[in-house]
């Protein structure tokens, strides 16, 4: 048992998967030495894509407007899981990914269990 909240790579769920199509195709274009079916590389792919929605919304080019964008982010990034969004509020809001979903090993390939999580966390 774990829990995730982006698609699995290797999941027969994900094969027709819009996102899943575009992450495996840039994989193989911009990283074609790489396992596009390695988790880590799923992951690395979610964030860059956070990042690039992070500086898609800065009003000007500096680390000021970046910190602002990131800080009031509320954004769906196509490898999460359905239901997930990255989602930030303000400066006390440290936590952009407050939601899971519980997965299971079935000996071949993780299954999703039930629906998704929210567990928000408090910030000091």
């Amino acid at each position: 048992m774990s829990a995730t909240y982006f698609k699995d790579p290797e999941g027969p769920e994900w094969a027709t998967d819009a996102a899943m199509k575009e992450y495996k195709d840039g994989m193989a274009k911009f990283a074609p030495r790489a396992d596009p079916n390695e988790a880590f590389c799923a992951y690395g792919w979610t964030a860059a894509a956070t990042m690039v929605k992070a500086l898609q919304g800065m009003k000007e080019p500096t680390r000021a407007a970046l910190m602002d964008s990131i800080r009031q982010m509320d954004t769906e990034i196509p490898m999460l899981l359905p239901g997930i969004k990255v989602q930030m509020d303000g400066e006390s809001d440290g936590f952009p990914i407050e939601a899971m979903q519980i997965m299971q090993f079935d000996g071949r390939n993780w299954k999703l269990q039930g629906d998704v999580i929210e567990a928000s966390a408090q910030g000091d």
